[in-house]
This record gives C-alpha cells, sequence and structure tokens, in this order.
C-alpha cells in the first residue's frame, strides 16, 4: 500500500503521505477523495491470494473526514471517485462513533455510553467486595487496580470528561468512607502516602493531569517525533487566531514559533489536542526567546520567531 499509486494524507512537515498504518490484525488506510479506490482493492485481493487470509467485510468501515458536505454525499451515494461501495461494508456517520485500537474516533461524537458502561462496571465490583468490609488499606488496593484502573485507558486515548471524572471521584470517596456525606480525613490527606500519615487512595485529577503532560511531553519532542505530533502541527496551523494577522504557510510549529490556535468555538481542534496545549499553556511551556543562545535563535523558524519584540508580551505561551 505504501509503494502504491495511492495519494494518501499530506501532512506538513511529514516526508511521506500517511497511507497505513498497522497494529497486530487492525489496518486503517488513508485515502483522499482523488484517489482510485479499485487500486486498493487489487492490493487486499492479491495478498489475500497469496497469504490465504480473507477480510471480513462485516467489520470494515468507512471514516469520511473533510467537509460536512463531503462527508454527507459519500455516506447518502455509497461512491467516491466512481467506485461504489460493497454491501457490506458499514460508512460511518456524524454522531457515530467508530473504535480503533480501544480509542473511539468521528465527527461530531461523544462517548459518554462508553464511559457510563466502566461506571456501571466500577460500581458492581465495589458493591461486591463491600459485603467483605474490607479495611482501609484494602480499600487502596481495590481502588487502585480494580476500580480506578477500569478507567485509564479510555481516559489516555480519550481524555475524561469532567462529569465522568467528578461521579468517578464520588464513587471511590463514598467507597472508602461506607457512603458517608463527610469522610474521617479531608481530601489532601486521603491522597497523601501512609508514610506521611495519609491512606494512599487514588488521586483521580492527578492521574489524569499526568497522561495529559505525557501526551504533551510526546509532542513536544524532537528526537524520534510521532507522526500524530506533525497532523496535530498541520491542525493546529489550520485554526490560527485572526489578529494579529498570521499568514497560514508560515505556521510552522505552535512550540516554537509565536501565533496562537483560535479559541472560538467553531474552532476545529479536538478536545484532546485543547487539553495538550492547555496543559502547556498551564505549566508555562515555551521558549524563552530572550534567554536563547544566538545559535538556537538562527535554528528556530524564520517566520513568526519567538523573539520578535513586538509580539512577545502578546505570547500567552512563555512565562
Amino acid at each position: 500500500i505504501r509503494n502504491s499509486k495511492l495519494k494518501g494524507i499530506k501532512i506538513p512537515e511529514l516526508a511521506e503521505p500517511i497511507k497505513v498504518t498497522l497494529f497486530a490484525d487492525d489496518t486503517l488506510v488513508y485515502t483522499t477523495e482523488e484517489d482510485d479506490l479499485n487500486i486498493l482493492d487489487n492490493i487486499l485481493q492479491t495478498f489475500c491470494l497469496a497469504s490465504t487470509a480473507k477480510f471480513n467485510k462485516e467489520k470494515t468501515e468507512i471514516m469520511p473526514i473533510g467537509t460536512t458536505t463531503f462527508r454527507q454525499n459519500l455516506i447518502n451515494s455509497k461512491e467516491m471517485n466512481n467506485y461504489t461501495f460493497d454491501k457490506g461494508i458499514n460508512i460511518i456517520k456524524d454522531g457515530q462513533p467508530m473504535r480503533t485500537l480501544g480509542a473511539w474516533i468521528g465527527n461530531k461524537i461523544t462517548i459518554d455510553e462508553q464511559w457510563n458502561k466502566i461506571l456501571e462496571k466500577q460500581k458492581q465490583i465495589i458493591k461486591l467486595w463491600e459485603t467483605s468490609r474490607p479495611t482501609l488499606r484494602g480499600k487502596e488496593l481495590l481502588s487502585k487496580s480494580l476500580v480506578q484502573s477500569r478507567a485509564m485507558y479510555l481516559a489516555t486515548v480519550n481524555t475524561m470528561p469532567q462529569h465522568i471524572e467528578y461521579q468517578m471521584t464520588k464513587l471511590i470517596k463514598n467507597f472508602l468512607w461506607n457512603n458517608k456525606k463527610r469522610g474521617l480525613l479531608d481530601k489532601p490527606y486521603t491522597y497523601a502516602p501512609t508514610a506521611l500519615g495519609g491512606l494512599n487512595m487514588p488521586n483521580l485529577k492527578a492521574r489524569l493531569e499526568a497522561i495529559k503532560i505525557t501526551w504533551l511531553r510526546r509532542y513536544l519532542t524532537t528526537s524520534d517525533r510521532p507522526s500524530w505530533a506533525y497532523v496535530a502541527d498541520a491542525i493546529l496551523a489550520n485554526n490560527v487566531t485572526k489578529k494579529p494577522t498570521t499568514e497560514h504557510k508560515s505556521c510552522i510549529s505552535w512550540a516554537l514559533q509565536n501565533w496562537h490556535e483560535s479559541a472560538r468555538k467553531d474552532a476545529q481542534i479536538p478536545i484532546q489536542l485543547k487539553e495538550i496545549i492547555n496543559t502547556a499553556r498551564k505549566y508555562n511551556i515555551g521558549l524563552d526567546g530572550r534567554q536563547l543562545s544566538l545559535e538556537t535563535l538562527n535554528q528556530l523558524p524564520i517566520w513568526n520567531h519567538l523573539a520578535a519584540t513586538n509580539n512577545y508580551l502578546w505570547n500567552k505561551k512563555s512565562s
């Protein structure tokens, strides 16, 4: 597929277009509306013939991306560039989440249903263990290993909504204090290590914050940078503030330049990316152009340079 004539998705700063990603038996193919999908069909048929494998069309899903008009036309016509999709293939509609590698993706989606299933399972686990009247130490271990752990993967790949965080925190608190309105210790002491007189209970808010910082670190890394980080750069560059005026082509890196993403409600920035950027601002992550060596300054993108004096005070990213 990578060596085929399929165009794939071209991302600025990436040498090769993204055509396919593979993990175990999961395969995602990325095409444009100009691609001839008969080429993909031929590749898959050749692979199946050589390997004796067979693709399960009932599990094959098409996720349209792009403008609302393009997505609706594809969903209604089941055609793209004179290619008609087979009847057994599911085309994902707006508002319908699609699962890939445990994450839920889609256009205009919410995943409250998935979070509610996790909350319900956590309640069942707590109800089961409450009958054994566990000690405080036992509740700490159970809360970490059987309750909070069920939510961490989805929180990592999809982020956790605030109302779900509130419900989950309350659930663990009620488990700790046997559903009493007030506990025997203030909240900070329940989270503190036992060596400091605390109960070492799981701090969900701190855990979620650590996840955001981990994503931020991966986004900002310069060595072996993941492909998604370049996709994030492109999304941010397509949603720049109107003032001060910034030329789109000059927006290369959110972290290494002084332009900013739009805060408008209609800005097309995924919530996961917004949380990464907000975390960077919260901890004042940024380069201070006035403190860098001349050698380092010369290596930065020349357009929207961080050391530009007239823009520095406006730069919200620097502390």
